[in-house]
């Protein structure tokens, strides 16, 4: 059976959910969206919708009924519909600023001990969340178990931050799901095709014999020390 590789185009699948809705006056139900996705579980399509709300591309109401909120379709919507839209945003955005801050100070580079001391007013401050999350809300992070990526520098007990639909390069770190099985490796390609790359030699390369799918790309490594 030919190797089936998924890569998943959210800003695509906004983009033709937006277009169904400028031909059809409505959003897509779940039998539509297979067919904008391209899949066949409902399971899929609940997790890609799930993901694309996250992302802030469509909303969905108490029922989980798609809302539009795209400049375009939001601006010919009568005044109830806008007013709902308008308070499910706000309750959205009320939940995200309660989120901590993770506010850090930095001191500046080191080589082989403390930065000089300075006064605190000309200290510059970094937040982590900024710093480390490119979409906050298509990022999560997942504890490493294992030692298959251990030359990497990711050891087990470490956690990755991965984030969901950012596009998937040669060379990058990915969340991968390969025949019903998720792991995390480096993305390769030779003649053959795409494949996995641990970065321990005493695992092998993984091909797909039916499917692969990049989840989401590596961002961020977090190791704590101590408890």
């Amino acid at each position: 059976m030919a190797r089936k590789i998924v890569e998943r185009d959210y800003k695509a699948y906004a983009r033709k959910i937006y277009s169904f809705y400028n031909a059809k006056k409505k959003m897509p139900n779940y039998e539509d969206l297979k067919s904008i996705f391209d899949v066949r579980s409902k399971d899929t399509v609940h997790r890609l919708i799930k993901d694309l709300v996250n992302m802030d591309k469509v909303l969905q109401d108490e029922n989980g009924k798609l809302l539009p909120i795209n400049e375009e379709a939001f601006a010919v919507l009568n005044d109830g519909q806008k007013n709902k839209i308008s308070r499910l945003l706000n309750k959205k955005i009320v939940g995200k600023a309660n989120q901590s801050n993770g506010i850090v100070r930095l001191l500046g580079a080191v080589e082989a001990g403390f930065p000089s001391f300075v006064e605190m007013d000309e200290l510059d401050t970094i937040t982590l969340d900024e710093w480390l999350l490119g979409d906050r809300f298509a990022t999560f992070m997942l504890k490493v178990k294992g030692d298959s990526m251990q030359d990497a520098g990711v050891i087990e007990g470490d956690y990755v931050v991965v984030e969901r639909g950012k596009e998937a390069k040669m060379g990058d770190m990915v969340l991968a799901e390969v025949d019903g099985a998720w792991t995390l490796k480096w993305l390769r390609k030779d003649k053959i095709g795409n494949y996995l790359e641990p970065a321990n030699k005493k695992y092998k390369n993984i091909r797909p014999k039916n499917e692969m799918q990049i989840s989401a790309v590596v961002v961020a490594l977090v190791r704590k020390y101590g408890k």
